[in-house]
């Protein structure tokens, strides 16, 4: 049984905007001060995404939509362990093994579809992809399936990501991906032969981006309408100049790049001590400053034209701090381990326990 409650009935004839969530983590002003919107209280979120206006989570068994300025909720879906994947304007949620819901965020409509034995699906092009117990599979608009691959099945529990259509392929991961070697790691939307890849298995860095191999020694960036991957020798999680990461010139040593901002590389420390945050100039190879502070941790860099905010840690606390990329001057910081999303107006951080909303600059 579905339960929807419509709370903005008005937005259901109007055209469906585009992605919200920029692929590079890039929003136009990080070194103004956020200012504070709301905060909820709200534990067990599974998982959390943004569209126009709206966030949408996973919590409890429930699909809740929340208006991104003031926190209160536009809707909310009942539904079995459901799990959910973005096509970057709706949401596609599998549930009770049968059925797949599809949910305007901006509404909470819901179209409900039946697929036997159904784990996860996504939305591709007018049809479903669907990952079921036995198979993964395209279903055309009336059902028929298009192609089938045998080993892409799994069962519920071992669902960890996807599928997701990215650079021109279909990924989805599974928890005991290292038990399963025969599993395909990337198939063709158009076909469902098995790709080929640096090695490894996906894995999601944002809405709409995923990666292969992040690092060793390259990395492939797969993007939500690229046909293609992008393929990096710096394996970074924001950047300004995404054209530049296939140079040969980047080499990191020990280090981990996780920022590339007017040309100063963000990397965190990871030879010898206890690790810490360093920018370098990649023109010169100067460091222009360094912390003591452990940088970079999570997916939760973003990015303006001079500014990297980026999640740190010492011995006993966590910070979301955003600095001048090449001075390394504070503009401002917030404690707690965040793990944070915008859409580039706003910076939503979460913890196990909440949600918090800012107004960016």
């Amino acid at each position: 049984m579905v339960a929807v409650v419509l709370v903005v009935g008005a937005v259901l004839t109007a055209p469906r905007p585009g992605p919200v969530v920029d692929p590079w983590g890039r929003v136009p002003d990080l070194a103004s001060t956020p200012e504070l919107m709301w905060e909820i209280e709200q534990s067990d979120i599974d998982d959390l995404w943004l569209f126009d206006g709206v966030i949408a989570f996973v919590a409890r068994g429930d699909v809740v939509g929340l208006d991104i300025g003031t926190g209160e909720r536009r809707w909310e879906v009942s539904a079995t362990i459901p799990r959910c994947t973005s096509t970057g304007t709706s949401l596609v949620c599998a549930t009770d093994g049968t059925t797949v819901l599809e949910i305007d965020p901006r509404s909470g409509r819901v179209d409900e579809h039946r697929i036997d034995g159904v784990v996860a699906a996504t939305r591709h092009e007018g049809d479903l992809i669907a990952v079921t117990e036995t198979a993964m599979i395209r279903l055309d608009d009336e059902g028929e399936v298009r192609w089938r691959v045998p080993e892409g099945g799994m069962e519920p529990s071992l669902w960890f990501a996807g599928p997701a259509v990215v650079g021109g392929q279909v990924v989805a991961i599974r928890s005991d991906l290292y038990e399963r070697p025969d599993a395909p790691a990337a198939v063709d939307p158009e076909t469902g032969d098995t790709l080929g890849g640096p090695g490894g298995y996906p894995l999601p860095l944002r809405d709409g981006v995923w990666t292969f191999g992040r690092g060793s020694p390259s990395t492939h960036y797969l993007l939500r309408g690229e046909p293609a991957p992008l393929v990096s020798a710096l394996p970074v999680v924001a950047t300004d100049a995404p054209q530049q990461l296939s140079a040969s010139e980047f080499t990191t040593g020990t280090d981990l790049p996780f920022a590339l901002v007017d040309d100063v590389r963000v990397d965190t420390l990871t030879g010898g001590g206890e690790g810490g945050t360093a920018a370098t100039d990649v023109s010169t190879g100067e460091t222009l400053w360094q912390t003591d502070q452990l940088g970079g941790l999570g997916q939760n860099t973003l990015i303006d034209n001079r500014t990297v905010a980026y999640l740190s840690s010492t011995e006993d606390e966590y910070v979301y701090t955003a600095r001048d990329v090449r001075t390394g001057r504070e503009h401002w910081s917030i404690a707690g381990q965040l793990t944070v999303d915008t859409d580039g107006e706003h910076l939503l951080g979460r913890t196990s326990t909440s949600v918090t909303a800012w107004e960016l600059g």
